[in-house]
């Protein structure tokens, strides 16, 4: 018999409040960039095996909000427009 853990209902707070953060994280930088729909960011941002630029912004900041030394939910947004900046400006350059 495969018996899984119940989660607490704490636990099932803190992972609403986790995707929470990190909706209103992506709504954020996607009206602060004018982020449309489309395909560009997944292999931008390294997640290939997403299927809109959405998905792939939330990939993102789940992985950049799990990096060691990471900043507090609500002082990420400065942090993650200044890094979604930089990715940018990392494109600008490259020539192609």
């Amino acid at each position: 018999m495969n018996q899984q853990a119940i989660p607490s209902l704490d636990q099932i707070e803190v992972e609403r409040q986790a995707r929470s953060t990190i909706l209103n994280l992506a709504s954020a930088l996607t009206t602060t960039f004018r982020i449309q729909e489309g395909r560009e960011l997944p292999v931008v941002l390294g997640f290939p095996h997403e299927s809109s630029n959405r998905g792939a912004l939330l990939a993102w900041i789940r992985a950049w909000l799990k990096k060691p030394g990471a900043p507090s939910a609500h002082l990420a947004f400065a942090y993650l427009a200044n890094a979604f900046a930089a990715k940018l400006r990392s494109l600008e350059d490259r020539e192609w």
